[in-house]
């Protein structure tokens, strides 16, 4: 398992081998019945740890420095 913290955030990455029941993982995963809130990612795209919490700063990154990029952007 890996541990990353972003923006008050903690990201755990663990890789499950032979798992059985995802399609139940995955509606309740969609029906935001799972806690804490996970997200589902297929191993074989990934071709290194690193990318994982680099999307994630991404996707967590404050409000106000979006407004200001979305703002400065052409």
């Amino acid at each position: 398992m890996k541990v990353f913290e972003i923006h008050g955030n903690t990201l755990s990455l663990t890789l499950f081998i032979e798992v059985t029941n995802s399609k139940d993982l995955k509606e309740s995963m969609q029906a935001g019945k799972l806690d804490p809130e996970v997200s589902f990612l297929n191993a074989s795209l990934i071709p290194d740890v690193f990318p994982v919490p680099v999307a994630a700063c991404k996707a967590l990154s404050p409000v106000h420095s979006e407004f200001v990029y979305n703002y400065l952007s052409p």
